[in-house]
């Protein structure tokens, strides 16, 4: 289940309303000692971002924010799907690339690891579907969905294990397009919390358009996460977490189809109405909360118990909390 080529993604409508309701992440920082939270807020990938640091340095804290926001530019120029001459929007237009970057190169790879991961749930490549979507309620607005026939001959165009990615040369599906929405905000997300650890950043919460604490809040506690529509509180140290909501992003005013699709069916699920993903690497999950949006419980208990380290809250249709993989404390 991906998203768009630019503007509000599913991503971004999460992060846009959490400061009014609906099925966001909010990060509550607290501080008691004679360190402070630092705040930076903008954006990253198009959507709402925030870097808080505990720090009793403000100029040391400016520095960094300030290289992560170049890291940040360097990796939008990769992966921005609404940046031209990106080397996701080259790879779109061409359908191969020659000499992609090495970050290109191994999100791609973690992006088919995650594919198989889980049965093909998350596919990078389902992008023909959502564009179909687009198009279709920019010329049809108050309908339905596009007719199954239209959504078969976009499915034909979609399969992950079609991708060939070699070291100097990546190739898409036969009229193939590439999406890394459902990734690559929890890629971006790591290598920031990565570039700060490195430096010697010890109190950190990160939140490119996925969320990831490093340590404690300057207070010595857990970083506490609040999952709005759940009304569920969660606690956070060297930890990571991403969120899918349908209903938070939709093609047109009909909830029923949000940008949120499943790669096997062509149509958006209904099953949940939003679903968290703990996990120590934001970009496992992001992936994750992508793909497991699609899933079954059965099928979300089996994926769960392939990967160490993974907790999922998902909240059903009913309004009913169910929790899936490892508890980690």
């Amino acid at each position: 289940m991906q998203n768009s080529t630019g503007g509000i993604t599913r991503r971004r409508a999460l992060t846009i309303v959490a400061a009014t309701a609906a099925t966001a992440v909010l990060p509550i920082p607290g501080s008691s000692s004679t360190a402070r939270n630092i705040e930076w807020t903008g954006t990253a990938l198009g959507a709402d971002a925030k870097l808080i640091l505990c720090s009793d340095d403000e100029a040391r804290s400016r520095a960094a924010i300030a290289d992560c926001l170049a890291e940040v530019e360097r990796l939008e120029n990769i992966f921005s799907l609404y940046r031209k001459g990106s080397e996701i929007t080259r790879l779109n237009a061409a359908g191969h690339l020659a000499a992609p970057s090495h970050d290109m190169r191994l999100l791609l790879a973690t992006s088919q690891t995650m594919s198989e991961l889980t049965e093909g749930l998350y596919d990078p490549t389902v992008q023909p579907v959502w564009e179909l979507y687009a198009d279709w309620f920019t010329s049809n607005p108050g309908q339905d969905g596009p007719p199954a026939a239209l959504v078969s001959q976009a499915l034909e165009r979609v399969g992950y294990h079609r991708m060939d990615i070699r070291a100097d040369f990546v190739k898409l599906p036969p009229n193939g397009r590439l999406t890394l929405n459902g990734i690559a905000q929890g890629y971006i997300t790591d290598r920031i919390a990565d570039l700060l650890r490195t430096r010697g950043w010890t109190h950190v919460l990160v939140n490119m358009g996925e969320l990831r604490a490093l340590g404690s809040n300057s207070d010595g506690q857990s970083w506490k996460i609040l999952l709005r529509e759940a009304n569920k509180g969660i606690s956070l140290t060297n930890r990571s977490l991403a969120t899918s909501a349908g209903e938070a992003s939709t093609f047109s005013d009909n909830p029923a189809v949000s940008h949120l699709i499943n790669p096997g069916t062509g149509r958006s699920p209904h099953q949940f109405r939003s679903l968290s993903v703990g996990h120590k690497s934001a970009t496992v999950a992001d992936a994750l909360s992508t793909g497991l949006y699609a899933a079954t419980p059965q099928h979300i208990s089996r994926i769960a118990a392939r990967i160490p380290g993974v907790r999922v809250w998902a909240l059903d249709a009913g309004g009913e909390m169910r929790t899936f993989g490892e508890e980690v404390r």
